[in-house]
């Protein structure tokens, strides 16, 4: 991707980085371990299988995407992918039902002071949902509201749960 272009997605990512791909026909991704920024954050239980796709890329105008994590299982498929998104406009719920339509699911935010506006999942097809989770305040450790738009197979969930990624405090 070039510097500052917009990325267009689709049902299963967008550009190069797509979800069923082997991680290594992907260019611009690094692994977690070699990442300048990892200090920025927790990963559970382990990087093992966790990469990096850097740009400067936007998502749709004013929306930068700032990190892109990829899981890959072992055989080096992705079977996630998690775009971290400074939404200051919050647009990008708007956009995504442009795209995909209506959501499945949508949980309003919670009043027990978790840091978050609210949950919104979309089924893309049979085989791959994709999940926005809108914050309530500016990350203290990053710096900016972290929007999170995952994609990710629903059947693959117990894998992908070996990739949680949170900002250190």
């Amino acid at each position: 991707m070039s510097l500052n272009a917009q990325v267009k997605l689709n049902d299963s990512g967008f550009g190069d980085v797509q979800l069923g791909k082997n991680i290594k026909a992907i260019k611009g991704v690094s692994h977690f371990s070699s990442f300048p920024d990892r200090n920025l954050f927790q990963v559970f239980p382990s990087d093992i299988g966790l990469y990096v796709w850097q740009s400067q890329d936007s998502l749709i105008g004013g929306t930068q995407l700032r990190y892109v994590f990829l899981s890959a299982d072992s055989n080096g498929i992705v079977i996630k992918i998690s775009l971290w998104i400074n939404d200051l406009g919050r647009k990008v719920e708007s956009y995504l039902n442009r795209i995909y339509g209506k959501p499945k699911y949508k949980a309003e935010p919670a009043v027990n002071g978790w840091r978050n506006r609210g949950s919104v999942i979309w089924e893309l097809s049979p085989d791959i949902s994709a999940f926005l989770a809108q914050p309530f305040v500016v990350d203290p450790t990053l710096g900016f509201e972290v929007t999170k738009l995952e994609f990710f197979y629903p059947h693959n969930l117990k894998k992908i749960s070996k990739h949680i990624i949170a900002p250190r405090f």
